[in-house]
């Protein structure tokens, strides 16, 4: 089995998931560059890459606005998310990754998933249903910020149709 965590923030979710099941390779995505230490530390036990990219719909570079009032919890790619993309919250340039891509190459394998991308999790998951990569996704653990983004719940409700009995919670 395969563990993606998408939005690893310090591993709080790999913890858990490990202690319920026994993935093989876990991969953690967190483009917080003040977050990586700590990520670091926490799972260096483990079998876990980190990977210090934010998931996204492209290969690239991207702004991204660092929430220093919620203890970076809320940081994103997202400029709809204005609690976070005022002009007192720092920004930098992170490395973006086409998750529809990196997924492509655990076609056939039991593969579980958790996002918590702050606001992206909606382009991210279209795309992999445009591209047909979320076949490929065996369970899914979503966390959708709607409301953050001004965005509808008739579209999360949209892309969760696709998951109906492929998720999973911790």
């Amino acid at each position: 089995m395969i563990y993606i965590d998408c939005g690893a923030y310090d591993g709080d979710t790999i913890l858990p998931f490990v202690k319920t099941y026994t993935p093989q390779k876990i991969f953690a995505f967190e483009a917080n560059p003040y977050l990586i230490n700590k990520l670091q530390q926490n799972v260096k036990h483990l079998p876990v890459e980190i990977i210090q990219k934010a998931v996204w719909i492209e290969n690239g570079k991207q702004e991204f606005a660092i929430d220093k009032h919620q203890n970076p919890f809320g940081s994103t790619l997202i400029k709809e998310k204005t609690n976070t993309w005022h002009n007192e919250n720092p920004k930098v340039i992170v490395e973006t990754i086409d998750f529809s891509s990196f997924l492509k190459q655990f076609i056939g394998q039991e593969v579980y998933v958790k996002i918590d991308i702050e606001g992206a999790e909606f382009a991210v998951m279209e795309k992999l249903i445009r591209d047909r990569t979320d076949a490929i996704i065996t369970k899914l653990n979503i966390e959708f910020h709607h409301s953050k983004i001004g965005e509808d719940v008739m579209r999360a409700n949209k892309i969760m149709d696709r998951f109906k009995g492929r998720t999973y919670e911790l």
